[in-house]
């Protein structure tokens, strides 16, 4: 029967779980969690905000160059199903646009701000996996979220919620943390316990790409030719 969407899920964790952090990179937290997931050896992905990036462009750099995959997050964080489209793809290219710039690859990996239900079942929640689809990203979702941005959030509460929703369902397997817009203090507190958490139990850490069977390379393409990355200097 006809029907306006048609939607394709991919990828199941077995025994993993995904880092994400959203709306960075931010000139103080991004490195503490960097420096956190390097100490671990922990792979993750961060979907980045073209206007954070664009005052952070050697943290941008150095999340990729340090392994980490990197996603679209809209250039000024709108609520995709709030704008007209043109606005919206424009808010995807322009942010594709810096990525490339600054790390000579591309990103195929696009999470809506406001929108990271891993279950998506309204307009409202539909309309920005569509528009992404059109300029071919992949939208991923979240299913772990401690919701590490309310105020007055702790270290232990957002652990606590990672666990608890990972223990009431392992099948649930990417979680939705932050490293920018606002204070970050209790997310980089609580991410060491979170790693240990899962590393105590051997349920690994792993990428998009292993999760969809393929390489960084396919999640993020070189650049098209005319693109000559920025030289721009790392931040330790």
């Amino acid at each position: 029967l006809p029907t306006r969407y048609v939607i394709r899920k991919y990828g199941n964790v077995n025994n993993q779980v995904i880092l994400s952090f959203d709306d960075g990179p931010d000139a103080e937290y991004t490195p503490e969690i960097l420096d956190i997931l390097r100490k671990e050896k922990v792979p993750a992905v961060f979907f980045v905000v073209g206007l954070q990036a664009e005052k952070n462009l050697p943290l941008l750099k150095r999340i990729y160059q340090e392994g980490h995959e990197i996603g679209n997050h809209t250039f000024t964080h709108p609520n995709i199903a709030a704008i007209g489209t043109e606005r919206a793809i424009n808010e995807m290219e322009t942010t594709r646009l810096l990525i490339e710039a600054v790390t000579g690859h591309s990103t195929v990996l696009f999470r809506a701000p406001y929108n990271a239900d891993s279950e998506p079942t309204s307009e409202v929640e539909l309309k920005p996996i569509a528009i992404s689809r059109q300029k071919n990203y992949y939208t991923v979702g979240e299913s772990i979220d401690p919701n590490d941005w309310e105020t007055g959030v702790t270290a232990d509460s957002v652990y606590k919620r990672v666990v608890d929703q990972y223990e009431a369902n392992p099948a649930k397997g990417i979680i939705l943390l932050h490293d920018a817009g606002g204070n970050r203090e209790a997310t980089v507190q609580a991410l060491p316990r979170i790693i240990a958490y899962f590393k105590s139990r051997h349920v690994q850490f792993t990428t998009l790409a292993n999760l969809l069977h393929t390489d960084k390379a396919a999640i993020m393409p070189p650049a098209p030719k005319q693109w000559v990355p920025l030289n721009i200097g790392l931040i330790r």
